[in-house]
């Protein structure tokens, strides 16, 4: 019965295959396994003692410092069988092993596969920032001559107040072993990473030379047709950003490290990396806004002169783990200075979460920076917003310490569940002690308590006032009545702008709004003081922050104030 049963189910022609893989080498049959042509085969394949190079005499033969054989062919032939043993291998070099045979069989096609691979990266990168950050403005292949400077970027892509120089390399790094040859690397590093940067540099070089620029389609002056008009002005950030199909991790993530080997870059801002790299933050970044606020910090991190990592999802990790990675890494350097500090095993997590997902493509595991839920939910929204600024917004809530985000996540729930007192929203303000974030928060319910922009606003021109700053964000949320924003609206409220005529009127509520802060303090010390005698209050330290919220000492502040019980003052709604 068992063996009418396995002749039914075919098991006698299968049972050399079974055998093979699970007892032999079936496992590994390049040809048994896949429909590969033989004559492809035997060209990505060496025979024993075929490739006479790692061993040849000279230095170093048969160290691991050589060129390894499976780097320029990655099967071995046996007998007319073909074998992978290194998968990981194989998916590094196959591109570049199939390119060598193409090159070595048919030499009149390899022009024609350099201008198509070009293309095709140019078309891939495109692709990437459009899903990165979806309607974005992309120039392709933009043309610019003018002010003593020519030349040509594969693209510009603008986004908000966003522009970023895109250049796309797709030039083989070098195989050949530093040790044998490492001028060979610093060519690469040269014509793949330093060639791409400063082209993008002298691009932006053309930039700054005008108020407005022009870029075309061509770089024919009679045939050519302009395609915009471009003013830096209109553009807070600026960065170009260098996309290479070889990844030669290590030294890219650390470009601005490599002087010392003749490697010189033109300007700030610039971002090397390979076309992988880009691809893997298709899956991190769902939200534009917190993508270009990596942007921000990763531009500022290649320039570190204190801070280095090995790869660029080292960069990534460090930024999901302490958020302004390059402040991080010189708050060590403050409290104990070293020359160069190597940031190591900051991408472990990401790789983790990728090893799930191959395991399990359902994986709930998502890769994210920690942050309040409510925070996330004003930058979800501000990204549907259509009106310019929006990422300067972000980026000023995302640049606050953990801290400052807890806070304003608090402040949102509380406000929240607690509701309007009457018909007037509660407020929230951060005023810079803590990291620099100066903001007039208020929570507006579309029933309850309608948004007042006069009201906001004459508030936070009131906070600038009293404590002389430059400008502040009034950030207005508007809920509906079951809890979920509706609205996000934003002003940036500068002393400046504010009527010379109105300043008195501002100066005089700032004084109010001092006096019941102080007022306030009071009391509250006066509650948690372990003495409870009338005749001896704990006072306010002279040394003390100031109770007012500017930043400065208590002595160099608000000192000669006379306090007050804390209440409303004419049209100003203190915080809640």
């Amino acid at each position: 019965g068992v063996d009418r049963a396995a002749r039914f189910l075919g098991w006698p022609s299968n049972e050399e295959d079974v055998n093979a893989r699970v007892f032999e080498y079936g496992l590994f049959d390049v040809s048994r396994n896949s429909q590969l042509p033989d004559k492809l085969l035997r060209e990505l394949s060496w025979e024993p003692g075929e490739d006479d190079e790692f061993f040849s005499p000279g230095e170093l033969a048969g160290s691991p410092l050589r060129t390894w054989p499976i780097m320029k062919r990655p099967f071995l032939s046996i007998d007319g069988n073909y074998y992978c043993f290194d998968p990981s291998a194989l998916s590094d070099y196959i591109y570049r092993n199939l390119y060598n045979v193409v090159r070595r069989l048919r030499p009149d096609l390899a022009e024609s596969w350099r201008k198509t691979q070009a293309k095709r990266m140019e078309e891939l990168a495109e692709k990437y920032f459009l899903r990165l950050l979806p309607g974005a403005k992309i120039f392709s292949n933009a043309h610019y001559a003018g002010y003593g400077l020519t030349g040509e970027v594969d693209a510009i892509v603008i986004y908000d107040d966003h522009l970023i120089v895109v250049e796309t390399k797709g030039g083989a790094y070098t195989l050949q072993s530093p040790a044998i040859d490492f001028e060979a690397h610093v060519e690469s590093v040269k014509e793949l990473g330093s060639g791409a940067t400063n082209q993008g540099a002298r691009f932006r070089r053309y930039l700054q030379a005008a108020p407005s620029v022009p870029i075309y389609d061509s770089n024919n002056k009679k045939t050519r047709n302009k395609i915009a008009d471009i003013s830096l002005t209109s553009f807070r950030h600026v960065s170009v950003c260098a996309i290479t199909l070889d990844p030669f991790t290590e030294l890219a993530a650390r470009l601005h490290h490599l002087g010392g080997m003749g490697i010189s870059l033109e300007a700030s801002g610039l971002w090397l990396m390979s076309l992988d790299d880009l691809h893997v933050y298709l899956d991190v970044f769902h939200n534009p806004l917190i993508f270009l606020h990596y942007v921000e910090q990763r531009t500022q991190a290649a320039h570190s002169m204190i801070l280095d990592l090995d790869d660029e999802l080292d960069h990534l990790g460090m930024y999901m783990e302490h958020n302004q990675y390059s402040g991080y890494a010189d708050d060590l350097y403050q409290e104990q200075p070293f020359e160069l500090a190597t940031f190591a095993g900051y991408r472990a997590d990401i790789e983790h979460v990728f090893n799930e997902r191959l395991r399990d493509p359902e994986s709930a595991i998502v890769l994210e920076q920690e942050m309040p839920g409510r925070l996330r939910e004003v930058l979800d929204v501000l990204a549907k917003s259509p009106q310019q600024g929006r990422a300067r917004v972000a980026s000023y809530l995302l640049d606050g310490s953990g801290e400052t985000r807890n806070l304003l996540g608090d402040y949102i729930e509380r406000a929240l569940s607690e509701g309007p007192i009457g018909n007037r929203p509660r407020s929230f303000t951060a005023d810079g002690a803590n990291d620099g974030t100066r903001l007039a928060l208020f929570c507006w319910n579309t029933l309850t308590a309608p948004r007042d922009a006069q009201r906001s606003m004459a508030y936070a021109r009131t906070l600038v006032v009293m404590n002389s700053e430059p400008e502040r964000l009034l950030l207005e949320l508007s809920y509906t009545p079951r809890g979920v924003l509706h609205q996000v609206n934003w002003s940036w409220v500068k002393l400046d702008e504010i009527p010379e005529g109105e300043l008195p009127r501002f100066q005089a509520v700032a004084h109010e709004l001092r006096r019941g802060r102080k007022g306030a303090a009071l009391i509250n010390q006066r509650r948690q003081s372990v003495s409870h005698s009338k005749r001896n209050p704990r006072k306010i330290g002279r040394n003390e922050p100031c109770f007012c919220g500017s930043g400065k000492k208590y002595k160099k502040c608000c000192i000669d104030i006379t306090p007050t019980y804390p209440g409303p003052a004419q049209f100003i709604q203190p915080r809640g």
